[in-house]
């Protein structure tokens, strides 16, 4: 065990040297809270853009906040952690707060949105310009 001990300090220190320490920091340190990064979509027609946002565990939307601009939607909110008191062996699924930029791809009219949340999913529709 001695000798597979040595071999390993040896490759941490060589690593190490080569990719620095931040780089190991980075991957090993169990209290970093990861950036939350739901996922989107962005869909185009003719005359519509339609924002798909996944927030798996958001049962509220009023939770969320939304700002308008011609060519760019921005989100804000939390996506809870429904098991408190629980240490996670695996996470995947992002959880705490966000604040999400949506290029559009297109100007749209602010004030001609429609937002519905269903299962998880939030959809914005907006008319373009």
């Amino acid at each position: 065990m001695k000798i597979q001990d040595n071999h390993f300090a040896r490759w941490n220190q060589l690593a190490r040297s080569f990719l620095g320490d931040d780089f190991f920091e980075s991957i090993t340190d169990q209290n970093r809270t990861a950036e939350v990064e739901p996922k989107v979509d962005v869909y185009h027609s003719k005359q519509e853009v339609i924002v798909i946002l996944n927030l798996p565990g958001v049962e509220d939307m009023r939770s969320m906040q939304f700002e308008f601009d011609r060519t760019m939607l921005t989100i804000y909110g939390v996506i809870p952690n429904p098991y408190h008191g629980y240490s996670p062996f695996t996470q995947q699924c992002p959880r705490g707060e966000f604040r999400k930029e949506i290029e559009l791809g297109a100007e749209v009219e602010p004030k001609s949105k429609t937002i519905r949340y269903r299962r998880g999913v939030v959809e914005v529709r907006f008319s373009k310009r």
